[in-house]
């Protein structure tokens, strides 16, 4: 499929500026095309009313303009959404190999469950006493 669809006027344009050195096979064809396209006949709707002829090309291009602007902007929406789960899921997973690193070294070093639970007790409180001290530093 041709995307560089021209209307009649500018493909007329063009055949007027053929190249010198166009062998007379590569001139005829561009003055058929030009022929072909600007000749619309007298009971074509661009011969009633002047306009430009009603093409399917155009018509399909427009179509496809459309689809390949919609799929633009869902990639880019598709983009954001990856690189904000990225941001929100890389922290919580970080979090979470710190744990189950922390509670493994825990049961390596002998901790019984009772004490395992201790243990992590005293790391969400050490946890929550850090985030007040930040959030009161940053509130003065």
């Amino acid at each position: 499929m041709n995307l560089f669809i021209e209307q009649p006027q500018r493909q007329a344009d063009h055949a007027a500026w053929i190249p010198h050195e166009a062998t007379p096979r590569q001139r005829d064809a561009v003055e058929a095309r030009a022929d072909a396209v600007t000749d619309c006949g007298d009971d074509s709707p661009a011969g009633r009313t002047g306009r430009i002829p009603y093409s399917q090309a155009q018509q399909s291009y427009r179509e496809e303009l459309a689809y390949n602007k919609k799929r633009a902007r869902r990639r880019r929406w598709n983009a954001v959404v990856r690189v904000l789960a990225f941001l929100v899921l890389l922290p919580l997973f970080l979090v979470g190999v710190f744990v189950g690193v922390y509670v493994l070294t825990c049961i390596l070093n002998g901790a019984s469950p009772d004490e395992l639970v201790e243990l992590l007790g005293e790391l969400v409180a050490y946890v929550r006493a850090l985030a007040e001290q930040v959030l009161q530093t940053l509130k003065n």
